[in-house]
């Protein structure tokens, strides 16, 4: 069962207490696999994706794919349950780490998959990052995609030598929006980060407890819809963010 701690002093504590049991497939079933896509008013671009992984993934994965509305003020919520996703809805924005949380609270399979909404991953990606978890070749897989935003490369390649140097681990994009991962990975974690590093916090206490973690080619594209990038998109993974989080995190090393 996960619980949720007090907030924090940088922002929300929660602990993941997952049971790493839950669902094992047998021999004779597909790979399964829970996609969890944290979302704020992307109605619009969920209408497509949704429809584009349920064909993609169809007779490939069993899969539930559970969708987290932040407190979205547009059609989000209704579009989800139309394309038969479960639906965590927030009345108020509760920002991306607690969505975050819940939609691991609320998935059910030993494979997990962090999926961005903004459609800029091609779903057929999710079975070349979930390959290596299969086989027992890794714990966690990173997508690598391609990005157009100086500051968020900037932040990329601060992260990226810092996994090289610190870990003396070679990942080409530690700020990834799509990873996928063993339940187990989560089990007893404490995260502290309520926006979007939360997923890099998650890379650095994984690496510290010995799992294995590997990059994985993603397949990205222009986001889908008609809905422009916007500022937020932009500097979601700010340096001052990304810095926040190292020092929260830094002199953690393996154990």
């Amino acid at each position: 069962m996960m619980r949720r701690c007090p907030k924090s002093y940088y922002s929300v504590t929660a602990i993941l207490n997952i049971d790493t049991t839950m669902h094992p497939p047998t021999d004779k079933e597909m790979p399964q696999v829970s996609i969890i896509i944290p979302t704020f008013n992307e109605g619009e671009t969920l209408q497509l994706l949704l429809k584009e992984i349920k064909e993609k993934l169809e007779n490939v994965l069993k899969n539930e794919i559970i969708v987290i509305d932040d407190g979205s003020s547009d059609a989000t919520y209704v579009v989800a349950k139309e394309a038969g996703a479960k639906v965590i809805r927030h009345t108020e924005r509760k920002g991306f780490g607690m969505s975050l949380m819940d939609g691991f609270r609320e998935s059910s399979f030993s494979n997990l998959v962090v999926f961005d909404a903004s459609g800029r991953y091609d779903p057929k990606s999710i079975i070349t990052g979930l390959k290596p978890i299969i086989d027992d070749k890794a714990d966690i897989t990173v997508g690598v995609g391609h990005y157009d935003s100086g500051v968020t490369n900037l932040s990329r390649a601060i992260l990226s030598f810092f996994f090289a140097f610190y870990y003396s681990l070679r990942l080409k994009d530690p700020l990834s929006e799509f990873i996928c991962l063993k339940r187990k990975v989560l089990q007893n974690m404490v995260l502290y980060s309520n926006d979007f590093s939360v997923l890099f916090e998650i890379l650095m206490r994984a690496k510290a407890q010995r799992c294995r973690i590997v990059d994985f080619s993603a397949e990205t594209r222009k986001r889908l819809g008609t809905k422009s990038v916007s500022l937020r998109e932009i500097f979601k993974f700010s340096p001052f963010q990304t810095y926040k989080t190292l020092i929260r995190n830094f002199g953690m090393g393996e154990e």
